[in-house]
């Protein structure tokens, strides 16, 4: 029994070890077979680029001598060729490679037109994507606000540039402004012409220009005309006294163009600003002067002979007007006047809250830089404020609701010191009683007013007689007296709220548009330094407080951070003693 046991064992493991033998012995057949493919593929490969080496081999040798024989050929064919057809074939080759450029062009355009063609379909595929367009659009604006491509807008409202807002450390600003006015409003708001605010708003007439011509046609028994000290003439050659009624008429015209340069700076940290402002100025006033002495003069004949208006004038008006401005010391009727203006300084300090987008609170001072007007000008010039130095505060706040209310309010107030400045003033003219000498009183009269040696006082045999006496104030009118005073004037007090509204986004998103009311008001003036006895000062206060009523609007547009141009325009609409102006403006500033 066990051998039969121990004989199945043996034969089974000689059955297993036969099975294993086989086994291996086809595993290596497999990788023999396995080995001699790979050979043969690499042989192959080999054999291939061996193949290729012998062809690229082959190419080059070819395309060598292909290019020996072509250089042949050109040499040869160069040779046998003219000077014209070498031309000729240049030509040929040029322009074969601008018709190649211009085909390459082509191409490069129509790629272009493919691409822009690709993106509006995209865009539009995109659009389609969207409910709607504006929804689209408002998508992609509102990235562009994620983004901060919008964060450097700011608001800047149309207040003087002393209370413009900075972005950065430093705003330059360069501002050109144009101011026309030919009427005024009168005391009473009515509309009347621009030299009414001159010379008052009362008829000027022929003896309010000249003190003599009063007197002449006032009481012609106590003064009488001898033109030019000669003897007395006949009575229907007194025209001083003949014209004395008659009005003149002054039609006025006043225009100036500014240049302002302002420079501003923060001093300490980002809220308190200080800045300069300096104005080159150019005004010109053009005045006429009307009156119809004509038919009048024409009336007066002293027998066969012209009388002396027609003698010295003829018809000319005008040459009567320039001979009463020389005996008052003046050479024309308006004139011009250029140079620097007032110098203004200023500071302000910002204060940021949520309650409101800015509020600033400001001073300014004026220091009167400009030249003086000339008192030898009827209606001179004045580029400045007739030098007083001014002081002022300010506040100004903007607000923010919505891209269409932006309410903004500015508040000023200002006053100045007392200054002295030369004034044509009516002066007192008293010709005393001279009981012993009557040419005296003449040669007094002649040195006091203008014309004074065209008349003469006439008496009666007896000296003492008052009549020879004169005692009187010149004409009140302001600017035409004959003398000029010393005078001490202080300038009202003047206010000014400014109240409008801003709208951004108007056409583009970089731009706002403002539109504004102003009220300007100023008190009287007071005139001191001076003995009222001899002057007669109330002309120079008599409507010199102001009012005035103006609308205006302007339009920025921000370039970027820093850069902005602005567009503005004003007028004033109703007011009391002031000028009915219209003022256009351009300012570019630019904050760094």
């Amino acid at each position: 029994m066990i051998g039969h046991v121990l004989l199945a064992a043996l034969c089974m493991s000689v059955a297993s070890i036969s099975a294993r033998d086989k086994r291996e012995s086809l595993l290596d057949r497999l990788q023999a077979k396995m080995d001699r493919e790979e050979r043969k593929r690499d042989n192959k490969v080999l054999a291939k680029r061996k193949s290729k080496r012998k062809e690229r081999s082959r190419w080059w040798k070819t395309r060598k001598k292909s290019r020996k024989n072509e250089r042949m050929k050109r040499k040869k064919l160069k040779k046998e060729m003219s000077r014209k057809q070498r031309r000729e074939q240049r030509r040929l080759k040029r322009k074969k490679r601008l018709e190649a450029d211009k085909m390459e062009e082509m191409a490069i355009a129509k790629k272009e037109q493919r691409r822009k063609e690709a993106a509006k379909k995209r865009i539009q595929n995109q659009v389609r994507g969207e409910k709607s367009w504006k929804e689209f659009r408002a998508k992609k604006v509102k990235q562009k606000y994620e983004l901060g491509k919008y964060a450097s807008r700011y608001k800047q409202p149309a207040w003087p540039t002393y209370a413009t807002m900075l972005a950065n450390k430093h705003l330059l600003n360069v501002g050109f402004t144009y101011n026309y006015a030919t009427d005024s409003y009168s005391n009473e708001g009515n509309n009347h012409d621009i030299t009414k605010l001159t010379f008052g708003e009362n008829p000027i007439r022929v003896r309010d220009l000249l003190v003599v011509s009063d007197l002449v046609a006032s009481d012609n028994t106590k003064v009488a005309q001898h033109d030019f000290g000669g003897a007395a003439t006949p009575g229907a050659d007194a025209y001083l006294g003949y014209f004395a009624n008659e009005q003149v008429d002054f039609l006025g015209e006043t225009e100036d163009w500014t240049t302002n340069f302002d420079l501003s700076r923060y001093i300490w940290k980002r809220n308190i600003v200080f800045g300069i402002q300096v104005p080159i100025v150019y005004k010109k006033n053009r005045l006429h002067a009307k009156m119809d002495l004509a038919d009048g003069a024409l009336a007066l004949n002293a027998a066969s002979e012209p009388n002396t208006f027609m003698r010295r004038y003829g018809q000319d008006t005008g040459k009567f007007m320039s001979d009463i401005l020389k005996a008052k010391g003046m050479t024309d009727l308006g004139g011009s006047a250029a140079g620097l203006g007032d110098i203004t300084l200023h500071m302000h300090a910002n204060i940021k809250s949520h309650r409101f987008e800015n509020l600033m609170l400001g001073a300014r001072v004026l220091v009167p830089t400009a030249k003086k007007r000339s008192e030898a000008k009827l209606w001179a010039p004045e580029i400045g404020n007739g030098g007083f130095v001014e002081f002022g505060g300010f506040a100004a706040i903007v607000m923010y609701k919505s891209k269409l209310i932006n309410p903004h309010i500015l508040l000023q107030a200002s006053g100045s010191w007392t200054a002295h400045v030369d004034r044509r003033t009516p002066r007192r003219l008293n010709v005393a009683n001279d009981t012993t000498n009557a040419q005296t009183l003449n040669t007094q009269l002649g040195q006091s007013v203008a014309f004074g040696d065209r008349v003469k006082l006439e008496g009666k045999a007896n000296l003492a007689d008052p009549a020879l006496s004169v005692d009187r104030f010149e004409a009140p009118f302001r600017n035409i007296a004959d003398n000029i005073a010393r005078v001490k004037i202080q300038t009202g007090e003047r206010y000014n709220v400014r109240v409008g509204n801003m709208i951004e986004k108007l056409i583009y998103r970089d731009d706002f548009f403002d539109l504004y009311y102003d009220l300007k008001v100023k008190s009287r003036d007071s005139v001191s330094g001076v003995d009222t006895q001899i002057w007669n000062t109330q002309p120079l206060v008599d409507n010199t407080y102001e009012v005035a009523h103006t609308v205006g609007g302007e339009y920025s547009y921000q370039f970027d951070k820093g850069a902005r141009l602005r567009i503005g325009s004003d007028y004033t609409f109703a007011g009391r003693n002031v000028p009915k102006l219209f003022s256009l403006r351009v300012n570019m500033n630019h904050s760094f």
